[in-house]
């Protein structure tokens, strides 16, 4: 038997379209055993950028070549046959915190060494499955470039790794009973990527979640169904605490430190007592801080659950937490909760906030590649970033964009570059 296997699926214009070929038209060998089987293929189901398939999880396997006797001539190609496959469809969503996965940027190394997914496959009801194992696969694109400060971003093409990498999970028995839960509902799954966690440094992100297993008559059952990710967004949380603001920002303001405020008392007596007087601290102070992704609990209830917990952040650090969401997400909340580790701190010593983050997007769509560019603030490089410091008279507003492009500007005077990331206390990976 010599020849080539192809695999083909149809797209909603009828168009049949190839996902593959083994071996590879440019060589190689591919040993299929009398009565065997080959080593496992990989291939790339349709995603986002091909044209969508008119029945997914639908394929069909061709192969081409001499299966016994007869030959290749001018009139005649050899053996063609061809099988449709239809493998049932596993639907994969957020877990109830939104992000998929989360990681420290304070690694050494940042990686994923855990994603979770909420999984179902209702379309399993007919197979009869008695036992089967659950895992999930990675894929991406590792870059060639990548700084985990991201100061060598946005991604340009160049950069991009040439080749398709895949890290897979560790595998999940599945009893009848677990079977059945993911049939009739979502069963909120952690995949544990232990040999080989996904980097942070990658681009084209999906997530393919696999089970396999046997029916009543021993036949192997295969479902599967890809997820299309965020790349690793940076969120940075900074503790501003080492500057202190003076003056509405609708009017003149100025970023102190705590000698400045000081010094008033013998340049301007009244503003001084003025800000001993509101009893809004003006010195440095250092905070627990505890972060929750789309809690379940609505603002302004507090969280019962903290995802990212800093125990202690002290003024002018900075931690920075990597996210995994759904390429589709525009902006998903946070809860922050403070709590001021200072017990000279009068005013504002806990406090609860909720803001939103956005997500990272880099890759291949529609044949372009799409970049996100990250912003600036403090000499630090992020996607998503928030921070907090005492102001006087007013410590809270609403500022239009005007007012927050004055502090970011000011800002820039007071730097954290070359500071070290303060690593996370507590991550629910």
């Amino acid at each position: 038997m010599s020849g080539q296997f192809s695999l083909y699926y149809d797209d909603e214009s009828g168009n049949r379209l190839g996902l593959g070929k083994w071996p590879g038209d440019t060589g190689g060998t591919m040993n299929v055993p009398a009565k065997g089987t080959s080593s496992p293929i990989t291939f790339d189901e349709p995603l986002t950028g091909m044209p969508k398939p008119k029945d997914p999880g639908t394929y069909i396997l061709a192969f081409k070549g001499d299966m016994g006797n007869e030959k290749k001539s001018e009139t005649s190609i050899g053996a063609v046959v061809g099988r449709v496959m239809k493998f049932p469809q596993i639907q994969i969503s957020p877990p109830g915190r939104c992000m998929y996965g989360i990681a420290d940027g304070a690694a050494k190394t940042p990686e994923f060494a855990k994603l979770k997914a909420k999984v179902s496959s209702p379309n399993l009801a007919a197979s009869n499955l008695q036992s089967a194992t659950l895992w999930a696969v990675a894929r991406y694109r590792e870059r060639v470039d990548y700084a985990k400060d991201l100061t060598k971003d946005p991604p340009e093409p160049a950069s991009l790794g040439q080749t398709i990498s895949y890290a897979s999970s560790v595998p999940i028995p599945l009893e009848a009973a677990q079977l059945e839960g993911l049939i009739k509902g979502q069963k909120e799954m952690t995949f544990e990527f232990k040999s080989k966690p996904i980097p942070a440094g990658i681009t084209d992100l999906y997530l393919r979640v696999v089970i396999k297993g046997y029916d009543k008559e021993g036949k192997e059952i295969i479902a599967m169904g890809t997820r299309d990710l965020s790349e690793p967004t940076h969120n940075i949380f900074t503790n501003d605490t080492d500057l202190f603001l003076y003056g509405s920002l609708d009017a003149a303001f100025k970023l102190m430190t705590k000698d400045q405020v000081e010094a008033m008392k013998t340049t301007d007596e009244p503003a001084y007592n003025a800000i001993i007087e509101s009893q809004i601290a003006y010195w440095p102070y250092a905070v627990k801080y505890e972060l929750a992704f789309c809690p379940q609990e609505i603002y302004p209830m507090p969280p019962t659950k903290y995802d990212v917990v800093y125990e202690s952040l002290g003024a002018g650090e900075f931690g920075r937490a990597l996210t995994i969401a759904d390429r589709s997400a525009t902006t998903l909340p946070i809860t922050a909760h403070k709590l001021t580790l200072d017990p000279l701190v009068k005013r504002y010593g806990e406090t609860l906030t909720s803001t939103t983050t956005t997500m990272a997007i880099n890759q291949e769509f529609d044949k372009t590649f799409q970049s996100t560019a990250p912003v600036d603030m403090r000499g630090l490089e992020y996607h998503y970033g928030s921070g907090f410091m005492e102001a006087y008279p007013s410590r809270a507003a609403t500022f239009t964009p005007e007012q927050l492009d004055n502090l970011f500007t000011s800002l820039e005077g007071f730097k954290l570059t070359g500071k070290e990331t303060v690593p996370i206390s507590t991550i629910d990976e």
